[in-house]
């Protein structure tokens, strides 16, 4: 079923015409590019790092009780490195990544962050807590935070660069969405009337007006216009609930779906090597997943 809807802006709410997608409907056309995907990288609560396919081997992080579990990853845009960050902020720089600072070394002190963004040319990145407290570094420019306009939440789950770079996307895990800067509303799933509490992460493809939100079943819901839907787990006839994360490949022709087991599934142009799931070494079973990069 697609759905179509309009809402008006009033005192933070958002004007946008949106296309919800769900279940088993047909996927949206999209251009894919003639580069493939190199791989893509798992990071565990624990902070270790693992490299899939042709992602390089670059490095884990040592969390431990004052930086708290890593929750996040962002990979840099070659493709080459990336950043993890954990609980308290604390931000980690590996291969072509490089290290802007984080909250420990600027004095803050939190325990809430849940996820890192960084801006399209890499020199930079932003840090969202889950009251949406927003930080930003390097070239990143602070756009506005939840707290800010006054909105109290304890639920964001996730975020995103947007398309262009100069701004960025939260959501909430009720599949609330909120746009900073350049970044368009396209709607969301409380102003659908959908009641959720477990939507995990979302993407936003380049040069696309629109955004891809996922549930921790591996539901993809579909908002705005010129997005590929490329499928779901319901739609496969998966049943899951361990969604952790949903990543883009470098082209953007195609996702993978990460399970806090190691589990990943792809769509579109996405590959998971010989096979339609990998799972984590044996050794690793005890240490959930949390996040997945595309290398």
């Amino acid at each position: 079923m697609i759905e179509n809807f309009a809402r008006a802006r009033v005192a933070g709410h958002f004007l946008a015409t949106a296309a919800l997608a769900v279940g088993s409907v047909s996927a949206l056309s999209a251009g894919v590019a003639s580069a493939q995907p190199n791989g893509y990288w798992l990071l565990t609560r624990s902070g270790q790092v693992v490299d899939v396919g042709g992602a390089p081997d670059l490095g884990s992080v040592a969390t431990s009780a004052t930086t708290g579990p890593a929750v996040s990853m962002a990979a840099a845009p070659d493709g080459s490195g990336y950043w993890v960050v954990t609980a308290n902020g604390t931000v980690k720089a590996f291969g072509s990544a490089q290290s802007f600072g984080d909250l420990p070394h600027s004095g803050v002190h939190v325990s809430d962050i849940v996820a890192i963004a960084p801006t399209s040319d890499g020199e930079g990145y932003w840090l969202v807590g889950k009251d949406g407290g927003l930080f930003a570094f390097g070239d990143a420019n602070y756009e506005g935070s939840l707290p800010g306009l006054g909105l109290d939440v304890r639920d964001v789950v996730g975020m995103v660069t947007a398309p262009g770079g100069h701004g960025y996307l939260l959501v909430g895990a009720d599949g609330g969405v909120f746009t900073f800067g350049s970044a368009q509303f396209y709607g969301s799933l409380p102003g659908l009337g959908a009641h959720v509490s477990d939507i995990a992460g979302l993407i936003a493809p380049a040069g696309s007006q629109g955004y891809v939100l996922v549930g921790s079943d591996g539901g993809a819901f579909v908002f705005g216009s010129g997005v590929p839907y490329l499928g779901s787990l319901p739609g496969r006839g998966v049943a899951v609930s361990n969604v952790v994360g949903i990543a883009l490949t470098a082209d953007d022709g195609g996702y993978y779906m990460a399970t806090a087991s190691g589990k990943v599934f792809a769509f579109g142009d996405a590959d998971v090597v010989s096979a339609d799931v990998v799972t984590l070494p044996a050794s690793l079973s005890s240490d959930p997943v949390v996040a997945i990069a595309s290398a």
